[in-house]
């Protein structure tokens, strides 16, 4: 595993969440890794406490990003399609999005690899951001 990850940039669960892998087949593959980014809807659970060093909690509302703050994670907040972007103090607009106009991509970024405890907001992108509703 640490060989496959080598010098690579890795996206922790790019087709599901990276709690359905052991944790240290996910440590093994970044432990020589040029940077990964990872995002898990688990980080409430006790059970994935230790992902917070590799993922950011994905989070959708802001009382979420509270509670997942207060557990030591990092987290990703998604806003619903066509709302101005409430950003919270101590939140960052992704550098990626086109609502900060794309200054970097997120692998040239990485503050969504867990470890830095970044806290990220977005607007809904991608073809499934119309199913993102506001709570």
């Amino acid at each position: 595993m640490r060989d496959l990850g080598k010098d690579q940039l890795v996206r922790l669960g790019a087709y599901g969440d990276p709690t359905a892998v052991p944790l240290g087949l996910w440590l093994d593959l970044v432990s020589q890794a040029a940077g990964w980014t990872g995002y898990t809807h688990q980080w409430c659970s006790p059970r994935f406490a230790a992902f917070k060093e590799l993922c950011q909690a994905s989070v959708d509302t802001e009382a979420e990003a509270a509670q997942a703050v207060n557990m030591g994670w990092g987290y990703f907040r998604v806003t619903p399609p066509g709302m101005s972007q409430p950003v919270i103090q101590g939140e960052l607009l992704c550098p990626a999005s086109e609502e900060a106009g794309k200054l970097i991509n997120c692998c040239g970024c990485l503050l969504c690899d867990g470890a830095s405890k970044s806290r990220i907001v977005i607007g809904a992108h991608g073809a499934q951001r119309a199913r993102v509703r506001s709570v």
